[in-house]
């Protein structure tokens, strides 16, 4: 019994399930399109050449593939390079220290903006601070493991004093240490 192969002109790799090989039923499966998610050789450096022609402010994102947080990336000779990192690197020349990082004045750096008028070289601690301007950081509300709410954060800092820690916890659903913790600015400290 011969094997069926796929279904797609040019493709010889055996059918894996409904007449497709493995590669466009995933391709299918993750983008709605057995022949989505393809990148011609040199695409990726092309695109990064027409952004650094353009002298637009507009951000432009990255229309290929991404990292777990939403960043650029492409391959050159087998070896991932984040794309506005490299940006920032042909705008801006070499990081002063390896440990700089290519920072976003847009706040879009998440969603994949390569503007080099947004690209800038700062440090770990200059690139967190951005976060905070941009209203992009992890915290409050924003924090995937937060159980309190700004508004029992509030309402923990009003009963402050008036009742005891355990009462003002079994108020809010949470326990007496994070009320103490809350009210001693240990946690929450930066939200007035």
């Amino acid at each position: 019994m011969q094997k069926q192969t796929c279904v797609i002109d040019g493709c010889a790799n055996p059918a894996h399930a409904r007449g497709w090989c493995s590669k466009h039923y995933w391709r299918w499966h993750r983008n709605g399109d057995p022949l989505a998610g393809s990148t011609g050789n040199g695409e990726p450096l092309r695109f990064i050449e027409g952004v650094l022609l353009s002298d637009s402010d507009q951000c432009v994102f990255w229309p290929f593939g991404k990292a777990g947080k939403g960043y650029g990336v492409f391959h050159v000779d087998g070896e991932q390079i984040y794309a506005h990192r490299f940006v920032c690197e042909k705008v801006r020349g070499a990081p002063p220290s390896p440990l700089h990082e290519a920072a976003h004045s847009c706040g879009n750096g998440h969603r994949g903006c390569i503007t080099p008028n947004h690209l800038r070289w700062a440090t770990v601690a200059e690139n967190h601070s951005d976060k905070l301007l941009h209203g992009t950081a992890n915290r409050g509300e924003r924090h995937g493991l937060a159980k309190l709410t700004e508004a029992d954060v509030l309402k923990i800092r009003a009963l402050g004093g008036s009742l005891s820690q355990e009462k003002i916890g079994l108020s809010v659903g949470c326990s007496r240490s994070q009320v103490k913790r809350v009210l001693s600015g240990e946690c929450w400290g930066w939200l007035k």
